[in-house]
C-alpha cells in the first residue's frame, strides 16, 4: 500500500509540475497560439507542437484519417535537419522519432529544439510526441521516409 501511495505521488507530481502553468489559467481565457513565432530556417523541416497537435495534424487527421502526418521524405545519405517548436501557451510536448532521435525531447511552451542527423536506414519512422500531453494522440502519426 505504500508503495502505491508512493507510485501515485510521483505520477501525479510529474503531471502537475508539467501543467503548472495551465492549472493557473483563468477558466474565460482562451487557448492560443502564434505561429509567426517560430520560422523554418534554410535547409531545415520545420515541425510546430501545440494543441492542433504537430503542422496541425488534427484537422489533417480529420480529413484524411488513414494518411499520416506531418510526412518528411528524403534520401538515405542525406543530412536531417529538423527544427522543432512549442508554440502551445500552456502544456509540453514532446517530440522524438523511431530509429533516428529515440532519446525524444521535452519542449516547455514556447520552446524549441534543433535536430540534425544523417539518414543511413531505409524505411519508414514513426515521428511521435514522447511525453503526455493533451493532444497526444493527433501527435503519432507522423513519419519520416528514407528511401535508398
Amino acid at each position: 500500500m505504500v508503495v502505491v501511495a508512493i507510485l501515485a505521488a510521483i505520477v501525479i507530481g510529474s503531471v502537475v509540475s508539467y501543467y503548472w502553468p495551465s492549472l493557473n489559467t483563468p477558466a474565460n481565457q482562451p487557448l492560443t497560439t502564434q505561429k509567426t513565432a517560430c520560422v523554418k530556417p534554410p535547409g531545415y523541416f520545420l515541425i510546430v507542437a501545440d494543441i492542433t497537435g504537430y503542422n496541425d495534424s488534427v484537422d489533417h487527421i480529420q480529413k484524411s484519417p488513414n494518411e499520416p502526418w506531418p510526412v518528411i521524405r528524403v534520401s538515405r545519405g542525406d543530412r536531417v535537419n529538423i527544427l522543432v517548436c512549442n508554440l502551445d501557451d500552456y502544456s509540453p510536448h514532446g517530440f522524438a522519432i523511431q530509429h533516428y532521435f529515440d532519446v525524444g525531447v521535452a519542449l516547455m511552451p514556447h520552446d524549441s529544439y534543433r535536430i540534425s542527423f544523417i539518414a543511413d536506414q531505409d524505411g519508414t519512422f514513426t515521428m511521435y510526441c514522447n511525453i503526455f500531453c493533451p493532444v497526444h494522440p493527433y501527435m503519432q502519426t507522423g513519419e519520416l521516409i528514407v528511401t535508398g
